[in-house]
């Protein structure tokens, strides 16, 4: 009888300690980011910068010393131009095309459409320019620099 309850106790604590174990590694992998894929990667970097304006999720797409004022600036604009002329202003994303430079590094493209949208529905404006993202392989595909190309 001892040696069962003493069997009991064992299997619950090793339990109790393991749901924890389980629970932090099922709660780090769904949500960690996919950096999988760099043209993944770049969709997931401007969409946390430009339409989700998520400055912490954004910052898990880019390399350690990323080169990336240019489309910072683009965002200090859309959030200027909301404010300074009562506008929504929506992003969104074209076909992503990469060009691998090297097993390491690769080019992404795509067309950034930007409108300001007043009353809900009425684009007042609406341009849309091509921009290149360069990304770097290290453990796993990050953005170095984000360029306009036109």
């Amino acid at each position: 009888m001892r040696r069962l309850l003493l069997l009991a106790l064992i299997v619950v604590g090793v339990g109790a300690l393991a749901a924890p174990v389980y629970g932090f590694i099922w709660y780090d992998r769904a949500t960690r980011p996919d950096l999988s894929q760099p043209d993944l990667v770049a969709s997931s970097y401007l969409r946390a910068l430009l339409i989700e304006r998520d400055d912490p999720r954004a910052d898990l797409f880019v390399c350690d010393e990323p080169d990336l004022g240019s489309i910072r600036a683009l965002r200090e604009e859309i959030e200027r131009r909301e404010r300074d002329f009562g506008v929504t202003v929506r992003i969104s994303l074209g076909a992503l095309t990469g060009t691998r430079i090297a097993n390491d590094r690769e080019t992404v493209r795509t067309d950034i459409t930007i409108a300001g949208v007043a009353s809900g529905t009425a684009v007042r404006s609406e341009r849309t320019e091509t921009w290149q993202l360069d990304l770097v392989e290290d453990d796993g595909w990050r953005v170095c620099s984000a360029t306009k190309a036109s």
